[in-house]
């Protein structure tokens, strides 16, 4: 195994058939053969390319549009971070369907969705008050969300922590609104109920690429029909989860340095045990805060479920208590879930044997092969 160091100090080790070769911070990745990777030994994983040049240097809502122009007129092969623009698709799919195109289900996926930090101490730790949040879960027009990522076709709204296609799911919906498009009224009414009837501030912490801004602007326009500021700070996706975000450190939740962000979960497998790859990583306190639990919510009631449904010996029975859990973490309403979708891809017409990874929503660059 062969590593490449890429600052003094931190080293990337790799056991794939790719290796880094260079690291331009913000620009460019290259990945070149890894020699110590052996066909032999690894029969799933293929080394079929010579070299793999990743550019980073697209950003903001018109990076989609750009790689998209790339990849339909042959400078471009795959996609890194972005999907098909919205006003792409369904020129893609009509007369005739484009074999370019992809869409994928990522069965249980929720994206994006809207975390709370709990532990914020603006606007007088407003988001750690039960009242304040199960208002603000009456803000979002998801089918408004929904459009940014293709409309209805590729998009359903979801009001729960479970998605379809996760142990576990059943629907409900504790804050419904007509056609999931939001009332603000409501939102509004139960503010100024819960002591804040002149609104909040809050601060936004988004991912400045892909659709990322737009639901971010989505988001601050439904809030402000509730009488909600919301105040952006872009942030670059490569940096989301480790600047000053602070969802590494239970620090960066206590300063108020955000208030409100828009992460996305993929569950780790797929299956009739997958459970367990959703829930407890966005929501189980003890188990993973600081972390992917972004928002530092923790409650003993859904530990406590979490640890039944983990040792419960029949999927049936499992199944049960995540959807208790579910329930509990919805009572509570420490985030905003919005959406499950499917994913659309585009490759080159030189892309060949390109098999979808639901975990990165991508395609596996191990598995890749191009013609002339």
């Amino acid at each position: 195994m062969k590593y490449i160091p890429l600052t003094p100090g931190n080293i990337l080790y790799s056991d794939g058939p790719y290796e880094i070769k260079t690291y331009n911070v913000g620009h460019e990745i290259i990945l070149d053969h890894n020699p110590e990777w052996s066909q032999s030994t690894d029969t799933v994983r293929h080394q079929y390319v010579n070299e793999i040049d990743i550019k980073l240097d697209l950003a903001g809502s018109a990076a989609s549009a750009e790689v998209q122009q790339d990849l339909q007129a042959g400078t471009a092969d795959l996609e890194w971070n972005t999907v098909v623009p919205t006003e792409d698709i369904a020129g893609l799919e009509s007369p005739t369907w484009n074999p370019q195109l992809g869409v994928f289900p990522s069965p249980g996926t929720t994206n994006p969705y809207l975390v709370f930090n709990v532990q914020s101490p603006n606007n007088g730790g407003a988001l750690g008050n039960l009242k304040v949040r199960q208002a603000l879960e009456y803000a979002i027009d998801k089918v408004a969300i929904g459009k940014i990522y293709g409309g209805a076709d590729l998009n359903e709204p979801l009001n729960q922590v479970i998605a379809p296609g996760a142990e576990g799911y059943v629907p409900f919906d504790d804050y419904p609104t007509n056609l999931d498009e939001g009332n603000p009224a409501k939102c509004k009414s139960l503010l100024k109920a819960a002591g804040y009837p002149n609104g909040l501030t809050l601060k936004d912490y988004y991912r400045n690429s892909g659709n990322h801004p737009a639901v971010f602007q989505e988001v601050q326009s439904d809030f402000q029909k509730c009488g909600v500021t919301v105040v952006g700070t872009p942030i670059a996706t490569g940096y989301y989860g480790s600047s000053g975000i602070g969802v590494t450190s239970a620090n960066g939740l206590k300063t108020g340095a955000w208030d409100i962000t828009e992460p996305g979960w993929v569950p780790d497998w797929f299956g009739p045990t997958n459970g367990r790859a959703t829930l407890p990583d966005l929501f189980d306190g003890a188990l993973n805060f600081p972390g992917t639990d972004w928002g530092g919510y923790d409650d003993p009631a859904v530990d406590n479920l979490v640890n039944e449904a983990e040792s419960a010996t029949t999927v049936s029975a499992a199944a049960a208590l995540w959807h208790q859990a579910d329930e509990k973490i919805m009572a509570d309403a420490p985030f905003i879930p919005f959406q499950t979708q499917l994913t659309p891809l585009f490759r080159s017409a030189r892309v060949h044997n390109a098999i979808f990874i639901p975990f990165s929503e991508q395609y596996d660059i191990t598995q890749i092969w191009l013609s002339s």
